[in-house]
């Protein structure tokens, strides 16, 4: 479609904000009803690429997990942002960097469309260099989030305070998967959207050994697909145990600021098993690893700018 950006309804009570949106070299002010930006790149739209709004305004969640970034005794406030409905998908990735690293660029599922299975075999950090590539394109380099020192290191600077495209920290990525609201429903299912794994999501049970396209599973009570299984997703922050995470105050964790482990890979993917002692595909469990592989991708995020 070329006429992939479209404004609809933000929620239910029809509220209205403003925000600063960038087309190109472009800033213009914008108050409408806010439902999900598809993904241009020059005249061309991408199927699949909506990124919706998770909070408009700052949330504090008072932690009751038994594990995890919003375990009891900690509280967490996260600022406005934006989440891929879907995960990044073959296809968009292909049209930013001009190549797909992905294992799966054949036979895909009878009806499926083999361009909107997710691209995986992407790295951490690949998908860092993505987001970059595509803030520029899309957005205008001013907007990239993330400093990468090449030349000497793989280091990279994260700024959340800028606008463009980027990874999710772990607690926005669990805020979403839970359903965005801990007074819903959803807030408390082991899965992302139900406590019935293959309503959601491509698994061991269902998934025959691959991928398959976004967004065919039922989505979660904010909208959002394939946020349990398909492929693992690539978070920003460093790996740490639960014993490791404090039971503090903070806003817009990032994780700790160095580790050996490698980084989270959170929702687990087609070739995890629900009935397993490990079972990855829960909210609460997290993965984690260094190496690209071909059962890990990643979802795009974006900082609302108020």
């Amino acid at each position: 479609s070329d006429s992939c950006n479209f404004y609809g309804k933000w929620n239910d009570s029809g509220s209205t904000t403003n925000y600063n949106i960038v087309n190109g070299q472009e800033t213009e002010t914008l108050s409408y009803l806010y439902n999900a930006i598809c993904i241009n790149i020059g005249t061309l739209g991408y199927d699949k690429t909506a990124l919706i709004p998770v909070i408009n305004n700052e949330y504090t969640i008072n932690g009751t997990d038994s594990t995890g970034v919003f375990k009891s005794g900690r509280n967490v406030t996260l600022s406005p942002y934006l989440i891929g409905q879907y995960e990044v998908t073959q296809e968009l990735y292909n049209s930013v960097m001009s190549n797909n690293p992905s294992s799966f660029t054949e036979s895909a599922a009878t009806g499926e469309t083999q361009n909107l299975r997710p691209v995986e075999t992407v790295s951490w950090y690949q998908a860092i260099v993505f987001c970059n590539a595509l803030t520029k394109q899309v957005l205008g380099e001013n907007n990239c989030v993330y400093e990468i020192n090449a030349e000497t290191s793989s280091t990279v600077y994260f700024n959340i305070a800028k606008s463009g495209y980027r990874l999710p920290t772990v607690a926005e990525w669990t805020f979403a998967a839970k359903g965005g609201d801990p007074n819903v429903s959803d807030w408390n299912y082991i899965y992302s959207g139900s406590d019935t794994i293959d309503e959601v999501a491509w698994c061991a049970t269902n998934a025959e050994t691959k991928t398959h396209e976004v967004g065919l599973k039922t989505s979660n009570k904010i909208n959002i697909y394939d946020m349990t299984g398909n492929v693992s997703e690539w978070c920003w922050d460093l790996y740490r145990s639960d014993d490791e995470i404090p039971a503090d105050t903070i806003t817009n964790p990032t994780g700790p600021e160095s580790g050996s482990m490698g980084w989270n890979a959170l929702g687990g993917n087609y070739g995890h098993n629900s009935t397993s002692t490990t079972n990855y595909l829960l909210i609460s469990k997290r993965y984690y690893t260094t190496v690209a592989k071909k059962n890990i991708g990643f979802r795009l995020c974006r900082s609302i700018i108020q």
